[in-house]
């Protein structure tokens, strides 16, 4: 009989909702699995999960998860022990801090095996002094009712060495990965002329840690020096009137655009030369790997995950900081890197040695079953 697993999120978009997608793609047929969250804030390709596998349409039980702290959170750690023991649950496994939260308290309570990836957000530096110390406090108690700890990133692990607890029997370091076509190893580089007119593209939610204004910025200085550049960011989110506004007011607007829904992303990337990924907090990174899975060279800061994603700066054309000047450097020498093959050629030995998506599946299906 197959183990139920429970999959618990706030809101399953981008890179949280890619990490569960792949996992319930992957393992289906050795788990049951089941979702807790908040469909509201779901992302398109989460409801497009869901009609292409009806089946677990019956499987998700929606909840109203706030961001911050509430009374509202009683009420969910009470209907969600309601459910666990209803559909009689085996293993349940919280992502990010707030479903984090909900699975170890809950799966603790009904005696289930727990399970944590943190995907960096209660980790992070951004949530001010106060707000940081409140986390991780619960990060320190949670810990102690937590069965496993799973960190899709090296950055995470450090960062909860770091903050939480140094080392521990129960850390797991499964990063994130990419299923690559079986002819991954002939794929080439696409090829594009400088003489041409150059498309860079980002891909995320619009949300200002991604750094999106920064690219905006960088893409307006290479049109200043006289650069025909394109540049359009495939994503939705609250930042969307303001990168509007931002590219209105540095002229730029008849050269940016943004797509709010896009059916086929590996499409649109092999639609464009560049893709620029300018994320200030980053826990892992999917988007440089799938552009090189898609032949597309790719502009990277090394914040957090992304400094593993991208071997340090081995990779693609990458920058340390977070200045506009930085950007549009690392964009500059992609536009005149002689040896681009190079780089992505070392890019698709580095998905090869490390984030082939079959050993990410093996390890999180080990995990399940002990």
């Amino acid at each position: 009989m197959k183990k139920k697993v429970v999959q618990i999120v706030r809101v399953p978009a981008g890179g949280i909702r890619k990490h569960i997608l792949a996992i319930v793609e992957g393992l289906g047929e050795q788990f049951d699995f089941y979702f807790i969250l908040d469909s509201k804030g779901g992302d398109l390709l989460y409801h497009e999960f869901l009609e292409n596998y009806p089946e677990y349409k019956e499987r998700v039980f929606n909840l109203s998860i706030k961001d911050q702290p509430g009374l509202s959170d009683v009420k969910n750690l009470v209907k969600i022990i309601k459910y666990l023991k209803k559909i009689k649950a085996d293993v349940v496994h919280g992502h990010g801090a707030k479903g984090g939260l909900y699975a170890r308290l809950c799966g603790a309570f009904c005696g289930l095996r727990t399970c944590y990836t943190a995907h960096g957000g209660s980790l992070h530096n951004m949530h001010g002094r106060i707000k940081g110390f409140i986390y991780t406090l619960v990060e320190k108690l949670l810990y102690f009712i937590s069965d496993v700890l799973i960190f899709e990133s090296l950055y995470t692990m450090e960062q909860f060495q770091k903050k939480i607890y140094s080392e521990s029997p129960k850390f797991h370091l499964i990063s994130n990965a990419i299923s690559v076509p079986d002819n991954f190893d002939t794929i080439g580089l696409t090829s594009w002329s400088s003489k041409e007119r150059i498309r860079i593209a980002a891909f995320g939610l619009l949300r200002k840690i991604k750094g999106h204004d920064l690219a905006l910025e960088a893409i307006s200085k290479l049109v200043k020096k006289g650069y025909d550049v394109t540049f359009t960011i495939y994503g939705s989110g609250e930042e969307q009137q303001s990168l509007e506004a931002l590219s209105r007011k540095l002229g730029v607007q008849e050269r940016f655009s943004i797509v709010t829904n896009c059916n086929d992303v590996n499409e649109a990337m092999r639609d464009c030369e560049l893709v620029i990924h300018s994320s200030l907090f980053e826990s892992f990174g999917y988007v440089p790997l799938e552009a090189t899975v898609n032949g597309v060279s790719v502009i990277s800061s090394l914040n957090g995950g992304l400094s593993q994603v991208m071997d340090g700066g081995a990779c693609g054309f990458c920058y340390k900081g977070d200045t506009i000047e930085e950007i549009v450097s690392a964009i500059e020498a992609a536009f005149m890197e002689k040896n681009r093959e190079v780089r992505f050629n070392h890019f698709k030995s580095h998905i090869m040695n490390n984030f082939l998506e079959k050993d990410f599946l093996s390890r999180m299906g080990e995990v399940y079953r002990y």
